[in-house]
């Protein structure tokens, strides 16, 4: 149990919305934060609250090595993270709570048993007219592999966001789910350039059914079988996160590039080794990245 064991030391990589959104969940853990942007962070989840927490820059050096790295930096900001593990925390226990696929690869020389690959539904993002401020959307489920690494007991504390311990299998088809409403809400919230709850109201939302047909066909022959009703749950999650500004957006308002390779390109990708045509999955990559080199 826990309080048998000491407290795990905790870094975060990444300075962006949802890394400021978990700096607050595991504040009382005073988690070491590891990026661009230092604190205070103003966090809004219906009141405000200012976070100030331990910061080092990437190249800064650090005291004690994290027994965790949480890692939700930007794939932008993927091999900076990969090198600062690798100098600097390189028998950590590695959580990815990342967009898109193929992180494990990406982290590489990583052994894979030290890469924790979860899934969160959180929703958060910055107000755009104060981007120093972080509105919390929905603290959603995050859902882990079901492990015995004690340095993993911290999760079971939380109250919110509600974890949930499930098998490789789930997790594998959760991950591949979550991928599959990503390509559809995050490039077309870009081009349409408004919230999700907007979006069943505009023109490209009639592209989302085959959108997720290319997607499934892809996983299917990736050996993941989703199940039903996709579609609705699609609009589930667009409802529940309806006032949110997907990160994609966020990138594209700011000129960055954007996690479309991790995303829709992930599935090109794996499409093309698997034989499975994915048309539009190519063309809203070529799109986004005309918007956002």
């Amino acid at each position: 149990m826990e309080h048998s064991t000491p407290r795990p030391v905790i870094a975060i990589l990444g300075t962006g919305a949802m890394a400021r959104y978990w700096a607050w969940v595991l504040k009382d853990r005073t988690p070491l934060i590891v990026g661009q942007a230092p604190p205070p962070y103003t966090i809004n989840q219906g009141r405000r609250e200012v976070l100030n927490l331990p910061y080092a820059a990437w190249h800064d050096p650090i005291s004690t090595p994290p027994d965790v790295v949480l890692l939700l930096t930007k794939w932008r900001n993927l091999d900076v993270a990969r090198d600062w593990i690798l100098r600097l925390a390189p028998n950590s226990l590695v959580v990815t709570l990342m967009n898109g696929m193929g992180q494990e690869r990406a982290l590489s020389p990583l052994p894979e048993q030290q890469i924790v690959a979860g899934i969160t539904t959180a929703a958060a993002t910055r107000d755009d007219h104060d981007q120093r401020v972080v509105l919390i959307r929905s603290r959603g489920d995050t859902f882990l592999p079901h492990l015995s690494d004690h340095r993993l007991a911290f999760f079971e504390r939380l109250a919110s966001p509600r974890i949930q311990w499930v098998s490789p299998e789930e997790l594998w088809m959760r991950r591949w789910q979550k991928l599959l409403f990503n390509s559809v809400i995050n490039p077309l919230s870009a081009l349409a350039d408004c919230p999700n709850g907007d979006l069943p109201r505009h023109p490209l939302w009639s592209l989302a059914p085959r959108l997720l047909d290319e997607g499934q066909a892809v996983a299917l022959a990736a050996g993941c079988q989703l199940g039903q009703n996709l579609t609705r749950k699609l609009g589930d999650l667009v409802e529940e996160t309806r006032l949110n500004v997907s990160s994609m957006l966020q990138d594209v308002r700011q000129g960055l590039p954007t996690e479309i390779a991790a995303i829709n390109g992930f599935l090109v990708n794996e499409g093309s080794t698997r034989g499975i045509p994915t048309p539009l999955n190519r063309a809203l990559v070529d799109l986004i990245e005309a918007l956002a080199p």
